[in-house]
């Protein structure tokens, strides 16, 4: 997690690195790429802007930071009723699913 807020997993091979961030100033979900050791990321690509998240003015996800534990987490509920969400930390990237009573791990990575 960055000072200003951002998270992001990263991974690098050689002069190449790609970073899927999370952004707080705008809830954007976007993948970056460097070629030059991270000097520089002129490659990005938007997946999910704040405005995927609502359907006819109903918010069907919301992204959540804490800057308390180094996380963020997109949470969003499906056509099951169930409650999901996909939780970045330092520790690594997690997908939960919440039954009612407690969140179950579906995976980690």
């Amino acid at each position: 997690m960055s000072p200003d807020g951002v998270t992001g997993i990263q991974s690098i091979s050689g002069n190449t690195w790609r970073r899927l961030q999370l952004q707080i100033i705008n809830d954007d979900i976007a993948v970056f790429k460097s070629t030059d050791g991270g000097a520089t990321w002129p490659d990005v690509k938007t997946l999910l802007t704040n405005a995927d998240f609502r359907t006819s003015g109903v918010k069907l996800a919301e992204i959540f930071y804490d800057p308390l534990a180094s996380s963020a987490a997109i949470k969003w509920t499906l056509s099951d009723n169930l409650i999901y969400q996909m939780v970045i930390t330092d520790q690594g990237l997690r997908y939960d699913r919440w039954n009612g009573a407690a969140w179950e791990n579906m995976w980690a990575k």
